[in-house]
């Protein structure tokens, strides 16, 4: 307990899911978590959950797939606050377009939400994180490894995903002396993305015989934030239970 008492924590896509998860626990280890999502009514509520066990958190919405929104939203957090501990781009969409299906508002929203938030969040908030030595962590996927080529609707998500790989070890080299930079990869996790999909052709093909749960990955978000990962930067970890092997 404890371990992040007195850090100031952004989460985005933090009103359900994995950044829920991963904003609850934040918030039970004493960070001041800031929520940044697009539902308000949503994320009223992760804020009260939080209150309701004595923890600090604060809703900004923001559709930050827009640069002038994200210009706005450092704004906003710059004026409540000088330096910012971790962020944790987490907010994305799960596109499953066939190919003949992929026309260029598909493409262009997928990579406004999966890539481009990420690079805007960490462009505007890096002055404040390299303030307090910080931390990002980036949530990418396990479609994005270069290892991973299942999938026969994948072509525009999982694209975004590489994209965001990449431009997270090129960030953890180019700052290394001021901030850590580490992205995860997780696999399928029952969220509400996955509501009244059907899960059986993964039978058998993950490992460790079963779909994750967010608070694995959220846990996994709160290790590499804490000191106990201060000597880690540029991993790329997959949180998949074994899946990208097969």
């Amino acid at each position: 307990m404890n371990r992040m008492r007195g850090k100031t924590v952004i989460i985005t896509g933090a009103t359900s899911g994995m950044g829920k998860a991963t904003a609850v626990m934040f918030a039970r280890e004493g960070a001041e978590v800031l929520l940044v999502g697009r539902n308000e009514k949503r994320g009223a509520e992760v804020v009260r959950e939080i209150s309701e066990f004595g923890g600090k958190a604060r809703l900004y919405v923001c559709d930050i797939s827009f640069e002038e929104n994200v210009l706005n939203l450092v704004h906003r957090i710059s004026e409540s606050y000088d330096k910012i501990d971790v962020l944790f781009n987490n907010a994305g969409i799960w596109d499953t377009s066939a190919l003949e299906e992929i026309d260029e508002e598909r493409i262009r929203k997928s990579f406004a939400i999966n890539y481009d938030a990420i690079v805007l969040m960490s462009k505007y908030f890096m002055s404040m994180l390299v303030r307090a030595k910080g931390s990002i962590i980036n949530n990418a996927s396990m479609g994005g490894l270069d290892s991973f080529v299942n999938g026969t609707k994948q072509y525009v998500y999982a694209s975004t995903k590489a994209a965001v790989i990449k431009f997270s070890k090129l960030l953890a080299k180019n700052y290394a002396d001021s901030i850590r930079v580490n992205c995860i990869c997780p696999g399928i996790i029952e969220t509400e993305i996955f509501i009244n999909r059907d899960f059986s052709r993964f039978d058998g093909t993950i490992p460790m015989g079963r779909i994750g749960q967010p608070d694995d990955v959220a846990k996994v978000v709160l290790f590499l934030a804490s000191d106990d990962a201060s000597y880690l930067t540029g991993v790329i970890l997959p949180i998949d239970g074994g899946a990208s092997l097969v």
